[in-house]
């Protein structure tokens, strides 16, 4: 299958697809049966999988990878699989979304999986049973992300529309609480509704619930991300985290509720307390930034990109050189505002220094054709009082193929502003009238024209300077990035969601080309299962 950045861009809503919501798992005995496992055929292992990863998360009791994806935002099924991270192996699947899957969450006791997908369905799964308890399809167009509260009571869930609904899970439902439902009808019994939220003009790519629960965050395509006390009869915005400069796709808490981390189209992550006070700013990534997650102690953030890496920050050190990485993309911006200001000025200026020389040009042959016939008729004159002078008939003959040439000259010039009537009215009356004050309009015209391409040089200059600054503030940044992160590279294609294991020992990551990819944590960063290609292609070489 081929994907490419053209189709990328053409289907910008499955590009919000990208980030996966903090998940937790609690898995006993019963909820994976043995047979799970047996019921899968060698071909589904973790190695051999070759479907969209659009959303996973590891589980805090014991590991287990639960991910959400599909094969195509339409028209074939979307994936829920939970897996063994440290054998590969498949231990559950949950069906139900006729489309890609792109959230999946997950409640803290293990027996709730919350999903939504691109066909604008949330499903409530119980993981005993692998069955549906709830289809639900409340929102406007489809619905990006869904998050559950760390109590297990309730949970969100962000729509196209810009608006959040918060579900209680523990209620019997009450139809006369819903509202009316846009879509096609649920396929199971339907969940209440306990608060609706208009939290954005524009869609909302992903919520997060604080460790408390107490704090609800949603990003969106407007470029910020609201806190929210969702909790109160109704739900009051505490902070508006403001600093992208493009859409945000995804926000995280850390595990003791101190910080938040963001990611952003505009190839940054951001750092903010958790008054939603910027802190740092994490910049390296060459293409938008889809995903991010902190370690379990906070010590870390990764983060996965359209440049087909992940990368892992070190938080502490990334605090420290802040103020230095938000000089240099000061230094950054600055420059390329100056540049991009030159750049626009360099053509009308260049143009009009054009024009003005074109002028200055055509004045200048007009007073030539009135000047020189003067100058010769000076030294046919002298040439009469001094007959047979060879030097003076030198002279004359200078004087008259002189003139001859200005005289046409200024023919040809004032021909090419035939359409100028302005000026052509101008330069009649620099033809006609009295010589001295011709003279005075070309000193005037040639000091615009030396004006003019003074400031092409200026300008000219002044962008040189600023794409230097521009090379050695970029070089700076990626200085400062390599300080801060290790890279984790060889991708095939976009990754579009990344997590930590509950002992922070593996991430995992999902893409499209390269799939489900484990990594094991400490010195060096290792790869657990890699695919069969990989292997074979590490031996030939």
């Amino acid at each position: 299958m081929t994907w490419n950045r053209t189709f990328l861009t053409l289907t910008t809503a499955f590009l919000l697809a990208c980030c996966p919501v903090a998940m937790t798992f609690a898995q006993d005995e019963e909820a994976a049966p043995a047979e799970d496992a047996a019921e899968e055929d060698a071909g589904t292992a973790l190695a051999k999988y070759d479907r969209w990863v659009t959303s996973l998360g590891f589980s805090p009791a014991n590991n287990m990878l639960v991910t959400a994806g599909g094969q195509s935002l339409q028209y074939r099924p979307g994936d829920v699989k939970i897996w063994d991270a440290t054998s590969g192996n498949l231990v559950a699947s949950f069906e139900g979304h006729s489309s890609n899957v792109w959230s999946v969450a997950i409640s803290a006791d293990g027996k709730t999986l919350v999903t939504s997908g691109y066909d604008g369905k949330v499903i409530v799964f119980d993981v005993e049973s692998k069955k549906a308890k709830a289809t639900l399809a409340k929102h406007k167009g489809w619905c990006r992300s869904v998050a559950i509260t760390p109590d297990g009571k309730h949970f969100a869930s962000a729509g196209e529309d810009g608006t959040v609904l918060i579900w209680d899970l523990t209620a019997a439902p009450q139809a006369t609480e819903q509202p009316p439902t846009p879509g096609d009808a649920e396929e199971a019994p339907a969940l209440n509704i306990v608060k609706t939220i208009k939290a954005h003009e524009q869609a909302v790519y992903q919520v997060a619930f604080s460790r408390d629960g107490k704090t609800l965050a949603t990003a969106s395509t407007d470029k910020t991300v609201k806190l929210w006390s969702w909790q109160e009869a109704e739900p009051k915005e505490t902070a508006k985290l403001e600093g992208h400069s493009d859409a945000v796709w995804d926000v995280k808490f850390s595990a003791d509720g101190s910080q938040i981390a963001t990611a952003s189209a505009d190839r940054s992550i951001k750092l903010w307390d958790a008054a939603g006070k910027e802190l740092a700013t994490l910049v390296g990534h060459k293409d938008w930034v889809s995903n991010v997650a902190f370690s379990p102690d906070g010590k870390t953030i990764a983060s996965t990109s359209h440049d087909r890496s992940t990368k892992l920050w070190n938080v502490e050190l990334a605090m420290k050189l802040a103020a230095e990485v938000k000089a240099t993309l000061t230094k950054l911006t600055d420059n390329q505002t100056a540049s991009q200001k030159a750049t626009d000025e360099l053509g009308p200026a260049q143009t009009a220094a054009d024009q003005a020389q074109k002028k200055s040009e055509a004045i200048t042959a007009i007073v030539d054709s009135r000047r020189l016939p003067e100058e010769l008729k000076q030294v046919e004159a002298a040439l009469l009082l001094a007959k047979d002078n060879q030097i003076l008939k030198e002279a004359r003959d200078a004087a008259k193929a002189a003139a001859e040439a200005a005289t046409k000259a200024a023919a040809e010039k004032t021909k090419a502003f035939e359409g100028d009537k302005d000026f052509s009215a101008k330069l009649k009356t620099i033809t006609e009238g009295p010589l001295a004050d011709s003279q005075k309009e070309k000193q005037a015209a040639d000091k615009m024209a030396s004006d003019s391409v003074a400031k092409v040089k200026t300008l000219t200059d002044q962008k040189t300077a600023a794409d230097k600054a521009i090379t050695e503030a970029k070089a700076k940044r990626d200085e400062l990035s390599e300080q801060q992160a290790k890279t984790v590279s060889g991708y095939k294609g976009s990754v579009w969601s990344v997590a930590f294991s509950n002992d922070g020992k593996l991430i995992a990551t999902g893409s499209h080309k390269d799939t489900l990819r484990i990594f094991a944590l400490g010195d060096e960063v290792q790869e657990l299962h890699p695919s069969p290609a990989e292997e074979d292609a590490a031996e030939e070489e």
